[in-house]
């Protein structure tokens, strides 16, 4: 797995391989309860024992953190659940607001174990992803009567260290990491046009090299290679990115973006995401350094690859967004729970289990688990 199979001459390669829809595999659908006595939920992660972490809400009053083992739901406590790493380690976020302050704090449960790993101080502070070892990249604002995020930081061996990354914002996010620990994230000033992606490793970090033209970097992922995927956005224009060692490439097939996921690239070098068609976003596999149309139907996207390459995202079928997997060249469509009119998926882990959403006429979504056979 290295991202040169996925670069090599980029811009002389633009070949599409167009898959033709195919629904063979046999889906099951299963609903991810709320908790006793709340009345929705929402799903954001799954690792590959097949756990899945979300919130689960009340009608009335803040929501809790859950983690799902099957359809068995175990309430951790107040708060949003963000992430969740391998060892079924659950990343926390928890927001107050009073008096004029903006305040949101990150904690971890492990196994009933809650660990408080805010960087000692009231802050906005903002944790969205944490590895296998648990270490947690984040920001935080430098008040807590404002939310901009200042400083970057990283929760790590029991410890926060801000100095592990020496970068000063306003508007840092420093929201990816590999289980090696390596992190990324970027930089949009307040003032000016020098926006840039940066990786971190050892308490080193490095700016990323850019492109020639006008926008913000934006980064979404990274594999265990070190290798960075994110894009560069200017207005409605969207360039896809993939940042090896010191050099960027711009990812071949025109317009289009890197999904915003953190399996938006595997351990394989594969990249997932949507390019600009004709008719709007097609969901769009970049592999060995060509573009794979997944044969998505209306206006698609991909959303996620787990290590095996399996790819999912959403298609629109009769004007609903409907959920699929792509595998070895064979969409399936994942469909819905009875009675609900669209779908969309959120991650999927290495035994190719999916989760994600089921979504009703109304706005409650209702989080489900795909499993997928044959």
């Amino acid at each position: 797995m290295r991202s040169a199979l996925v670069l090599a001459a980029a811009a002389a390669l633009t070949a599409t391989v167009v898959v033709t829809p195919a629904a063979s595999a046999s889906v099951r659908i299963t609903e991810l309860p709320p908790l006793t006595g709340h009345t929705s939920a929402s799903v954001t992660g799954v690792n590959d024992a097949g756990q899945a972490v979300g919130t689960s809400r009340p009608n009335l009053g803040v929501g809790h953190a859950v983690l799902w083992n099957g359809t068995t739901g175990t309430d951790l406590g107040t708060g949003s659940g963000v992430a969740l790493n391998r060892n079924g380690r659950v990343l926390i976020s928890e927001s107050t607001y009073g008096n004029g302050q903006y305040l949101q704090h990150p904690r971890t449960w492990d196994n009933g174990v809650v660990t408080d790993i805010a960087p000692g101080r009231n802050a906005y502070i903002i944790a969205s992803a944490i590895s296998g070892s648990g270490v947690v990249p984040m920001t935080y604002s430098s008040s807590p009567y404002g939310y901009h995020q200042d400083y970057a930081g990283v929760w790590q061996d029991g410890a926060f260290s801000g100095t592990s990354v020496p970068v000063a914002g306003p508007h840092l996010t420093h929201s990816v990491v590999t289980d090696s620990g390596v992190t990324a994230g970027y930089k949009v000033p307040m003032f000016g046009t020098d926006s840039y992606a940066f990786r971190c490793s050892g308490g080193s970090c490095v700016r990323l090299a850019g492109i020639q033209g006008s926008g913000r970097y934006n980064v979404s992922a990274a594999n265990e290679s070190g290798v960075v995927v994110g894009n560069l956005v200017d207005g409605s224009n969207s360039q896809p990115l993939l940042w090896e060692d010191d050099s960027v490439t711009v990812l071949p097939g025109g317009q289009g973006a890197v999904a915003t996921n953190a399996q938006a690239i595997n351990e394989r070098g594969d990249v997932v995401g949507w390019r600009a068609g004709t008719g709007g976003h097609v969901a769009t596999l970049w592999r060995d350094g060509a573009v794979v149309d997944l044969g998505a139907s209306g206006t698609s996207e991909a959303v996620a690859v787990n290590d095996l390459g399996a790819v999912i995202g959403w298609q629109t079928v009769g004007g609903q967004q409907r959920a699929f997997v792509w595998r070895a060249g064979v969409l399936t469509d994942l469909g819905t729970l009875p009675g609900d009119t669209a779908s969309i998926p959120v991650a999927i882990n290495n035994s190719g289990t999916v989760v994600g959403h089921s979504i009703p006429s109304g706005y409650n979504y209702r989080p489900v688990k795909w499993t997928v056979r044959g």
